[in-house]
């Protein structure tokens, strides 16, 4: 039975590990000194944000730091207070229609007192310390102690956080921001929102913050948040009884929020952003279009201009939302990085950006107009917005690091100093016992094919747990499949999957202590053939997995203590290319205890991917054997004309006399004259292929006495039956018996002997000559015959 696994099953929790491992905004990675990014800055004006209450304005800033008083607890939803937040419960598990106790909490460390909080750093809001606001679902299940559902409000539970009355006369008409400092982690959360409310919390305008948290770094989402309301206020006179409001519903870990502020949407500004991390779908849960849809991309594999496509997602943080008006635009400078010059512009392009709705997201893209430069080196893709008037600068711009090499490796994340993929984060599925846990990246090589490119081997990263109880030696395999999209869903079925290639290999665990991160490199096989290798083919979609398998390890189950985990990378998911949404970043299959299939190929850990690396080589053909060979006498030159993709890699000759050799184009002597059967196999990465062929050698008589003529015999004379010659020298000769006009009377071709007959009795008396011919010379003879 095929499912489709939602995050809600998947995550695991073990001490301060789960699936939501860490990552790092692409910006952040590999900065190189030196990258800087120019503005015209007597185009580009920064405009002013008016702070109307909370944080950041002169009305209400001790209530958006949350620095006096702690919350009025309720489970009214009418019953707010006038001058205070006001924590209002909704229901846990045990509120049995009365509320329960999960209320939002003032704390001032900016760290939940949950029991899976572990070494996380501290919230850094610019006043946390003063007091800040926060869900805690993680001890409010357990109380801290790790037994769900123990505590004072076990999940799944819901809590509101209403704000002070708010005062926002001479307002109205006016689009609305709230503005605020936030730090999350989810597992299972329903909502995650703030609402903004003008007539004193009885209705409110909801904005979900998952979309709009800005930053892809830590373990957490973390950093500011606006939330645009542009209708809230439109057409209400009366602004005097505004209120915030902040919802939580849902299980597990936390949501934090510190220096509110609300303020006026400025007319113009736009940010670089995802339109919502959480989305099922490649597009919306990517930040930008990711160009070569890898880190690493082998040369050969590029086809223009499929390859060339670049965009981002650009948020509309503004009022208003006609920016070709302005003549915005999104500019893309590609630099190609030089040993002596540092980074050297090679290419750069631009393209319009369109109108995009107040609080809306759209995917600018374009392709690029040149891909000339795209020869193999180091590059950063630097994407800027260029709008005439910005509220806010900072989030207008994005880097993105890809190499082209020569054929030989590909890679959705980077290298790690020891050679390997980098890794940065554990994954293991939730759940007690699983008979197979397979996970890995999509690739595709459009070019694979015509540039003769082959896989052999697979690099994978792994992660022994701190609390391992399993075998020093685990065996894993490396799977290789050809996807079938057969009904264009981009929904991987297993059905779909043909496995093409595969190799089985193990890790020795016996020097590792505590969580460690290693990585192993693992030879393929053609499942068709078994020589070692895959040869790619042109325009294929292809999964690169790794599998952790029970039965390969001797057992008939396992469980994330006593199997390895299999490592991650933070970079940013690179299959989230707007122009081919099917290209996952990864793909998760589970077998479990019980035999049932699940396989998830969005969602799950959508913003991490495999911390694999391809291994190339030039693609391998059938070998087909062949010799060539010249003789001179009993010593043979013999040479290998065997062809193959590539060549030939061994040789093994059969002279046919007993003897062989290993050597390519080798000479050998034969001890006699004879035909022989020789024989070749040539042998390469793919494949082994013999031919025979008949060699026939001859003695040398070039070296015998010049008088060996003189030593022939040839009698009886006259003769009457037969003549007898004797001393013939040895290798082939031939005999011709001529009358006195010249006529050929008798001829033979024989291999030399010790005598020879030649019959006379029926030819008519008188005088022949017989002549003798051999490669030593031709002899003349004069027979009488009576």
């Amino acid at each position: 039975m095929i499912k489709y696994i939602t995050q809600t099953t998947l995550i695991f929790l073990l001490g301060t590990w789960s699936l939501c491992a860490q990552e790092a905004s692409l910006g952040a990675l590999e900065l190189t000194p030196g990258v800087k990014v120019k503005r015209k800055q007597s185009v580009l004006v920064q405009s002013k944000v008016t702070k109307i209450w909370g944080a950041e304005a002169s009305v209400g800033t001790a209530e958006g730091e949350f620095s006096q008083n702690n919350f009025v607890q309720t489970n009214t939803t009418s019953s707010y207070s006038l001058n205070n937040w006001s924590a209002v419960t909704i229901t846990d598990a045990n509120s049995s229609g009365n509320g329960g106790n999960a209320y939002w909490t003032r704390y001032t460390t900016g760290e939940s007192m949950g029991s899976f909080w572990g070494v996380q750093s501290a919230m850094a809001s610019p006043t946390v310390s003063n007091g800040h606001a926060i869900f805690d679902s993680d001890f409010l299940d357990s109380d801290g102690i790790g037994v769900l559902g123990s505590g004072s409000a076990p999940g799944p539970h819901e809590g509101w956080l209403v704000s002070p009355r708010i005062d926002l006369t001479g307002y109205t008409d006016t689009v609305l921001t709230v503005k605020f400092y936030s730090k999350w982690r989810a597992f299972d959360v329903t909502n995650f929102t703030v609402s903004l409310s003008t007539d004193d919390g009885v209705t409110w305008e909801e904005r979900n913050i998952k979309p709009l948290l800005p930053s892809l770094d830590g373990l957490d989402n973390e950093g500011w948040v606006k939330a645009i309301f542009p209708t809230t206020g439109m057409g209400v006179a009366n602004m005097t009884a505004c209120r915030i409001r902040f919802r939580f519903n849902g299980y597990y870990y936390y949501s934090m929020v510190d220096d509110v502020t609300v303020e006026v949407t400025p007319d113009w500004d736009l940010a670089i952003g995802p339109n919502d991390l959480t989305a099922t779908n490649v597009v919306d849960n990517s930040i930008q279009v990711q160009v070569m849809n890898n880190r690493h991309i082998p040369v050969g594999g590029i086809d223009a201009p499929n390859d060339f496509v670049y965009g981002v997602n650009i948020r509309n943080r503004g009022g208003k939302d006609d920016h070709a008006l302005l003549g915005s635009d999104l500019l893309a400078v590609v630099s190609r990085w030089d040993q002596a010059n540092g980074w050297v512009e090679v290419h750069r392009d631009s393209t319009e950006i369109q109108d995009i709705p107040v609080g809306g997201t759209a995917f600018v893209t374009d392709t690029m107009t040149d891909f000339s430069w795209a020869i193999v080196g180091r590059y950063i893709l630097v994407y800027t917005i260029r709008q005439q008037y910005d509220a806010n600068f900072s989030d207008n711009e994005l880097l993105q690091y890809f190499d082209i090499n020569d054929d030989t490796y590909a890679s959705k994340v980077a290298i790690d100093p020891s050679g390997g993929p980098q890794a940065s984060a554990p994954i293991f599925p939730a759940g007690s016992a699983f008979e197979k846990f397979e996970y890995g990246s999509l690739f595709t090589f459009d070019m694979g094919g015509t540039n003769e490119l082959r896989l052999d081997s697979i690099s994978q990263a792994f992660v022994m747990p701190s609390n391992y109880t399993g075998a020093m030696n685990i065996k894993y395999r490396v799977n290789f499949y050809e996807w079938t999209d057969n009904d264009a869903s981009s929904t991987i079925d297993p059905s779909e999957l043909t496995l093409v290639a595969s190799g089985l290999d193990s890790v020795d665990l016996s020097g590792f202590q505590g969580f460690t991160y290693f990585w192993n490199r693992s030879a393929l096989y053609d499942v068709n053939t078994g020589i070692l290798g895959y040869n790619l083919n042109d325009n294929k979609k292809y999964l690169a997995m790794v599998s952790l398998e029970a039965a390969d390890n001797g057992m008939t189950e396992f469980t994330s203590s006593n199997m390895i985990w299999i490592g991650t990378s933070s970079s940013v998911n690179y299959g989230g290319n707007y122009t081919f949404s099917e290209g996952k970043a990864h793909v998760l299959s589970l077998i479990n205890a019980g035999g049932i299939e699940e396989i998830n190929d969005i969602g799950f850990g959508a913003r991490r991917v495999p911390a694999m690396g391809l291994h190339l080589d030039q693609a391998c053909f059938q070998v087909d054997a062949d010799m060539d060979f010249d003789e001179a006498f009993l010593e043979v030159d013999f040479t290998d004309v065997s062809t193959a993709t590539p060549g030939a890699e061994s040789w093994v000759w059969d002279f046919g006399d007993g003897n062989t050799s290993t050597d390519q184009n080798p000479t050998h002597s034969y001890a006699a004259p004879g035909e022989y059967t020789v024989c070749l196999t040539a042998t390469n990465l793919c494949s082994a292929d013999t031919i025979c062929d008949t060699v026939e050698v001859f003695q040398n008589t070039a070296s015998l006495s010049d008088t060996w003529m003189d030593q022939v015999i040839v009698y009886p004379v006259p003769a009457e039956d037969f003549v007898t010659i004797q001393n013939i020298p040895g290798g082939m000769v031939a005999i011709e018996l001529r009358n006195v006009v010249g006529q050929i009377v008798y001829e033979r071709t024989f291999e030399a002997n010790e005598e020879l007959n030649v019959p006379v009795a029926n030819l008519a008396a008188g005088q022949y000559n017989l002549v003798i011919d051999t490669v030593s010379g031709t002899l003349v003879k004069n027979v009488l015959i009576r």
